[in-house]
């Protein structure tokens, strides 16, 4: 079965490159792969990369999603907009997340990071409007998340946050604000609770 799985995937892979650019070939495919666009993306795979049941999508063109050597993922990774995504060297997701560059707006997710059940998106898609100014007061931003994070189960990143390295990020936590290098935080919102530390696998 997970052969035929895997054929499955790279089917869907050829089709992908017909209409848009495709750099590399996952080392292994297990799972469903589900790739959808309409054209004129870019989808990027380093050496070693492994898909574990994973749904990449793009929306308009001029989107890119670069996974770079040794990623293990599983999960929707999702581009729109001339939005972009870029998952370091030896990133590793655990369990599905939900990872989205919307509204044109970049993620970049650093080395050597563990992640489980998160959700990190750089735009709340609905506009917020001051009633004076009629100007929108949620913005979409960037999301940076630098090497050596590791974010807990069910924890929620949102636009505009850098995580510094070596920072942790407790489960069910949201994160709204910027995370200082080697801290823990947690709550909702998240907030720091200990500074000076790192982490092991």
């Amino acid at each position: 079965m997970l052969f035929f799985v895997d054929l499955l995937g790279r089917f869907r892979l050829w089709r992908f490159s017909r209409r848009n650019i495709l750099e590399g070939r996952p080392k292994r495919i297990t799972g469903p792969l589900v790739i959808l666009s309409t054209g004129g993306n870019r989808l990027v795979f380093e050496d070693d990369v492994e898909l574990r049941g994973a749904a990449i999508v793009f929306s308009g063109s001029g989107n890119t999603i670069v996974f770079r050597k040794g990623v293990s993922l599983c999960g929707q990774f999702a581009a729109s907009v001339g939005g972009a995504i870029d998952i370091g060297e030896g990133t590793r997701f655990n369990k599905p997340c939900r990872i989205r560059a919307q509204s044109g707006r970049s993620i970049r997710i650093g080395r050597k990071c563990l992640f489980a059940n998160v959700g990190i998106r750089t735009s709340d898609i609905h506009k917020i409007i001051d009633g004076k100014t009629r100007k929108r007061v949620n913005p979409p931003a960037d999301v940076v998340v630098s090497d050596r994070v590791w974010i807990a189960e069910n924890a929620a990143v949102y636009k505009g946050v850098t995580i510094g390295a070596d920072a942790v990020v407790g489960a069910h936590s949201v994160v709204t604000r910027d995370v200082p290098a080697g801290s823990v935080v947690a709550g909702v919102p998240a907030r720091v609770i200990r500074t000076g530390i790192t982490w092991r696998r």
